[in-house]
């Protein structure tokens, strides 16, 4: 289709639209006018909705293959870690090792008697 032809037919249904326009009683004009608004509005709203819907279908996408690529990774990463401490011998350093390296005993007098207890966890220590 050229594009000669379709401007000329679009200004032809343009002429149309106006000459009907302008021959219909005001009250025909002013429903004419709050319909065109209102099928404005709609076409703004249905076409902001699709953007949106669109925009988070693209977002959750890239969000769920990075989580997906992350724990795909994270779990190689574990399993070569385990593979490693089986190969070497080594034993796995536990977390707990660590963790009571900075423990110091406090002693509480009260009444008469004393108690110990771990400055980190709280805890009574038993002997």
């Amino acid at each position: 289709m050229e594009w000669e032809n379709f401007f000329s037919n679009i200004g032809f249904w343009y002429n149309v639209f106006i000459e009907w326009y302008i021959s219909a009683p005001i009250y025909g004009q002013v429903f004419a006018l709050i319909g065109l608004i209102t099928l404005l509005a709609l076409a703004i709203t249905l076409l902001f909705y699709v953007i949106k819907g669109i925009a988070y279908l693209v977002y959750y996408t890239f969000k769920g293959v990075y989580y997906l690529l992350k724990y795909i990774g994270y779990g190689f990463y574990k399993l070569t870690e385990g593979f490693y401490f089986l190969v070497s011998g080594k034993s796995k350093p536990s977390k707990q090792e660590g963790s009571h390296t900075n423990v110091q005993n406090t002693t509480i007098n009260q009444y008469n008697y004393i108690l110990e207890y771990c400055s980190e966890c709280g805890r009574k220590i038993s002997f």
